[in-house]
């Protein structure tokens, strides 16, 4: 487990699947969150690809975590993180996260942005961290910032979402601004 000052990351167990289940359930947010149109899948499906996950080879290029309040001992997760598309030759990888709607604006984003930070950079040894998100997704923006990422650029109408063509802002983190924000790290 890692740990923040307010969430813990873990494993995901089959028990959070219904939380993901939820989140994806949400036309809009599945939808700004996926490069593939929303489509209704049911708990059954995603216990049933949680189970054969389980004795299938990891897929080295994606992690994931379920992200938990640091205090909760009954261990509810709250949403998840990831990284994704982990590229070990250049040593660069994609940050993901997502938070059910009751705890989102609380802080618990941006300490799991930073708690992903720690473990791509000091646990993985990676060189860049990648962050995309919409430009609608206000949130996620400040919590990028916050957790130390610039913004480098932006793909104009890159996402189609319900219906309306969004932009997508891309950040970006090296693991040595990562170190200079934060010598504790």
């Amino acid at each position: 487990m890692l740990h923040g000052r307010s969430v813990t990351l873990r494993e995901v167990r089959r028990s959070d699947l219904a939380v993901f289940h939820d989140l994806h359930s949400d036309v809009v947010t599945a939808s700004g969150a996926s490069t593939y149109p929303w489509r209704p899948t049911s708990l059954a499906r995603r216990e049933a690809e949680f189970d054969r996950a389980l004795t299938e080879p990891e897929d080295e290029r994606h992690v994931r975590f379920a992200v938990q309040e640091r205090d909760d001992g009954s261990g509810t997760a709250i949403g998840g993180t990831s990284l994704w598309g982990i590229d070990t030759h250049s040593s660069v990888a994609h940050l993901g996260i997502e938070l059910v709607p009751t705890v989102r604006g609380r802080g618990f984003g941006v300490d799991a942005v930073r708690v992903m930070c720690h473990y791509a950079f000091v646990v993985r040894g990676l060189y860049r961290l990648r962050l995309e998100t919409l430009e609608t997704n206000v949130a996620m923006r400040k919590a990028a910032v916050a957790a130390g990422f610039t913004e480098e650029g932006r793909l104009r109408g890159e996402a189609f979402v319900v219906g309306e063509r969004v932009d997508e802002v891309l950040y970006g983190m090296l693991a040595s601004e990562w170190r200079d924000a934060d010598p504790g790290n």
